[in-house]
């Protein structure tokens, strides 16, 4: 850990990991910018500026679509199976972005809501599966696709919270 970010509520910060830190595990020593991540997300329109966008292929989406979209939300590395359109972006190429998920060592907070239509629940469960880091998942009954803070905001507050301490944030 490298660093310190602004982070979702007063008073905490987020502890920055290397790109060199995260790319270890995978064996990848060489080829790439050392760059400073603050997040790993799935989900492109959960992307924001400085995170590593992770390309997960699902029984009814593949990620590797929205790789565009992440960057430009300000993603700063995508970790796909495959070549993809991302202007701007350090693109790591790895044979499986599910065994990539499972070297993992930071810490991963999955949130899902229990009806989402689009992001079927049962990725977020083989995506925690495969998690070797620290990990909790937190379902929402009765929200849908990126609906579960609008659903349960004290519930998602309240495990965030906890993820947060739990996991090494500083106040």
């Amino acid at each position: 850990f490298t660093g310190k970010a602004a982070a979702p509520f007063p008073g905490k910060e987020v502890l920055l990991m290397k790109l060199a830190c995260l790319l270890a595990p995978l064996g990848i020593v060489q080829g790439f910018t050392d760059v400073e991540i603050s997040d790993i997300v799935y989900d492109s329109r959960r992307a924001k500026p400085g995170c590593a966008f992770v390309c997960m292929r699902g029984s009814s989406s593949d990620g590797h679509r929205y790789a565009a979209g992440a960057v430009q939300a300000g993603a700063a590395v995508v970790v796909a199976e495959e070549p993809v359109e991302a202007p701007g972006a350090q693109v790591i190429l790895v044979p499986d972005t599910r065994k990539a998920l499972e070297r993992n060592r930071i810490p991963v907070l999955f949130l899902h809501g229990e009806e989402d239509g689009f992001v079927p629940l049962s990725m977020t469960e083989e995506n925690f599966a495969a998690c070797r880091a620290e990990k909790r998942l937190y379902t929402v009954p009765g929200a849908g696709h990126a609906q579960s803070f609008g659903v349960d905001p004290e519930g998602c507050k309240r495990v965030l919270r906890e993820f947060l301490e739990r996991c090494g944030t500083q106040r």
